[in-house]
């Protein structure tokens, strides 16, 4: 018997805990809890760039496909917790190898209160510790965990390499990005942004 691919798996996880139908609506009307569990089962293309047709879906195209990169699920968070009127940031972490491969990797983060939240629903079931909500009294601590977490996951899958170069790193603040643009478009835009590192 063929084993199953991580798409099948991941379809086959939304249509067992979400009936199958999906529409921009239902999802927006997600609560917290559900809107993380629904996050947690799309499909993750991982540090491979290209996504669907090699471009930043908008959050209806990416629910549609239900699989894309961090940077698609990064924009749904985005729309879904700025529809609620929470105050996010969006951030790129990348580790510059070569000049074509820079693995990376986009999150959100949220203030609740006094309390600065990494929301991070991908990698669920891998033996990282990215999945979960992490909260934070600095925003400072929370991109600290960020790079070290990404690190650690980069050397254990052999992204990245034994001994980090901390020169190599590049962190961004970015605004949203206009959905349809290349990878290369996208890390152009978030160099535009605020260099964090």
């Amino acid at each position: 018997m063929l084993e199953k691919n991580g798409s099948v798996r991941a379809m086959e996880a939304l249509r067992s805990h979400f009936g199958g139908v999906f529409d921009i609506n239902s999802v927006f009307g997600y609560k917290f809890d559900e809107f993380f569990a629904f996050c947690q089962h799309l499909g993750y293309y991982g540090y491979i760039a290209g996504g669907v047709e090699g471009k930043l879906q908008s959050p209806e195209e990416f629910i549609r496909h239900r699989k894309g990169n961090c940077w698609d699920q990064t924009e749904l968070q985005r729309e879904w917790f700025e529809r609620r009127g929470h105050q996010v940031k969006t951030y790129l972490l990348y580790y510059y190898l070569r000049d074509d491969y820079c693995p990376s990797h986009s999150i959100l983060t949220y203030l609740d209160e006094d309390r600065w939240c990494w929301f991070e629903p991908m990698f669920y079931g891998a033996a990282v510790e990215y999945s979960g909500v992490h909260k934070y009294f600095r925003e400072e601590e929370l991109l600290e965990d960020f790079k070290r977490v990404f690190a650690l996951n980069g050397q254990r899958s052999e992204m990245l390499p034994d001994k980090i170069d901390e020169t190599k790193w590049s962190l961004y603040e970015y605004e949203r990005p206009s959905y349809g643009i290349s990878d290369v478009e996208f890390y152009e835009h978030c160099r535009k942004g605020k260099r964090i590192l």
